[in-house]
């Protein structure tokens, strides 16, 4: 019998502790003189939102019945906010090529600081709306000898040099689009006129750019299989779709991650800068960003040698600033030691920014009303 009223009795002690706390709250209101308007507008709980709904034909006492979890409101950030950036890039020749024909560049447009190798410590930056924004770029030669390194070389200075030319265009999601889709386009007639030389003939290149202009949205935009990945509370997601057959049967759901590592057509691409076609398609997007967000950019050669499941647990173990570099060796030492066939480049950046909000005076009640009820029964000691 005792075991029956437990829950019910918590129940009331809890409800007995948010009458005397809030009581107690508006007795101070009063005696400092508020007005109705400001303890109508008190910061107690409020309880629909909390998990609590009234039931008919109860009396007044009980009318409160308790719903299996609590959902609180996700707190708003504003769009002014200040997120800082540590950025850092790593990229390797592999075990297999003799040269490099992947090319990265990060930081800030328009700004004194930048890197397009490895410096003596992570980028850090401040972009903030009408300040100078981040900009983060991988780009993926093809074309063999000579030719894939200029194409991808090309592909980082024009598009960074191409965003620089109006950075404030890119602090509005909508602009910041059709800047980053002007930049692609411009860079893929720019690589094509230079693979008109005899030289340079079959030259082009990937791209995956991600730029930050401040405030709770970044700018993404996509040619080829190189790709953009975020990590949020320990969870992997793609955000670039391969420009590939085999990546769109992955994408469609039709080949799980093995088969597509097995496919025939696995190292082939559809889109690229420089593609002597007229159907150049290049895809862009805008993400929202939170506090503590991992943004990974990386060329094909990372992904072939490391499964998804292996970045989600490295991504997963970035949690401050000084986690950034070892990070980012970490994916390339792990995918040139798996397969290290191809260039492998990654880009890393972490978005710091304060902790959320403090919780309010209602949240801390209704935690400790589900501490209560939730507490386990003290078994009466043995006789």
């Amino acid at each position: 019998m005792a075991g029956s009223t437990q829950g019910p009795n918590r129940l009331r002690a809890g409800l007995g502790c948010i009458r005397r706390l809030t009581a107690g709250r508006l007795a101070k209101l009063r005696r400092n003189g508020a007005s109705k308007s400001a303890l109508h507008s008190a910061n107690f709980p409020n309880f629909s939102q909390a998990g609590f709904a009234l039931s008919d034909g109860l009396p007044a006492r009980n009318r409160i019945e308790w719903r299996a979890a609590i959902h609180q409101p996700k707190p708003q950030l504003t769009m002014d906010l200040e997120l800082p950036l540590c950025i850092d890039g790593l990229t390797d020749m592999g075990v297999r090529r003799l040269n490099n024909e992947d090319a990265w560049w990060i930081g800030e447009l328009g700004g004194a600081h930048c890197l397009m190798e490895p410096g003596p410590g992570p980028l850090h930056v401040f972009p903030r709306p009408g300040g100078a924004p981040a900009l983060l770029l991988v780009s993926d030669g093809v074309g063999g000898a000579n030719a894939g390194e200029v194409a991808s070389q090309m592909a980082v200075s024009f598009i960074s040099s191409e965003l620089s030319r109006a950075p404030a265009s890119l602090g509005d999601g909508p602009a910041a689009r059709r800047a980053v889709m002007a930049a692609l386009h411009g860079a893929n007639t720019a690589i094509k006129n230079k693979a008109a030389a005899p030289e340079f003939d079959g030259m082009g290149a990937t791209v995956s750019l991600l730029c930050f202009a401040g405030g709770m949205e970044a700018c993404w935009g996509q040619v080829g299989d190189s790709r953009i990945y975020v990590s949020r509370a320990g969870r992997l997601r793609q955000i670039s779709r391969d420009h590939s057959p085999v990546g769109r049967l992955r994408q469609e759901g039709r080949i799980s991650e093995a088969e597509a590592r097995r496919h025939p057509l696995r190292n082939q691409i559809d889109q690229s800068l420089g593609d002597p076609s007229d159907h150049f398609q290049p895809d862009s997007g805008i993400e929202k960003i939170q506090p503590g967000d991992v943004y990974l950019l990386c060329s094909d050669g990372l992904c072939d040698g490391l499964w998804d499941r292996e970045i989600e647990k490295i991504l997963e173990g970035v949690r401050t600033m000084a986690d950034v570099r070892p990070a980012v060796q970490l994916l390339v030492g792990s995918a040139k030691k798996a397969s290290g066939r191809d260039n492998i480049t990654a880009v890393l950046a972490l978005v710091g920014g304060a902790a959320p909000p403090p919780t309010t005076m209602g949240a801390r009640l209704l935690r400790r009303v589900r501490g209560m009820i939730r507490r386990p029964r003290r078994e009466p000691p043995a006789p």
